[in-house]
């Protein structure tokens, strides 16, 4: 079956004159960044210095417990006991919270750079929305 119009489509009286812009079809939804500052990125730098360092005086004293054990039977009791003990307890911790905040002090003048942002994820589920660390 063929349709056809002799006349002039004609609009009703109480339409809205649309623009093309109106007309396109915009999917919903949004992006999300993650912004890192300054201080973070130090304060990151600054740990992983402090967790390096932990690892490497903790290697260290490991590989050193058999020595001052043996040098403590040997010739030292209590006092040189107590100090041996509390070196290898906590000589790792000290050495890491020093070193982490040595290196962050020193990338805190190294880094000259602003804030990051990363695009983290974006669609139709997401809403618009930067998250600043």
């Amino acid at each position: 079956m063929d349709m056809t119009y002799e006349d002039a489509l004609v609009m009703p009286n109480n339409c809205a004159m649309m623009d093309e812009e109106e007309m396109t079809y915009v999917e919903g939804g949004g992006t999300l960044y993650v912004t890192f500052t300054k201080s973070t990125i130090c304060n990151a730098i600054g740990v992983l210095g402090g967790v390096a360092t932990k690892a490497a005086v903790t290697a260290l004293l490991e590989s050193a417990a058999i020595g001052v054990a043996t040098a403590i039977e040997l010739g030292t009791a209590g006092t040189g006991t107590l100090v041996a003990g509390l070196v290898l307890a906590y000589g790792s911790t000290v050495a890491a919270a020093a070193a982490a905040k040595i290196v962050k002090n020193i990338a805190s003048g190294v880094y000259t750079g602003g804030d990051i942002t990363l695009k983290v994820a974006s669609g139709s589920l997401v809403p618009s929305f930067t998250l600043t660390i």
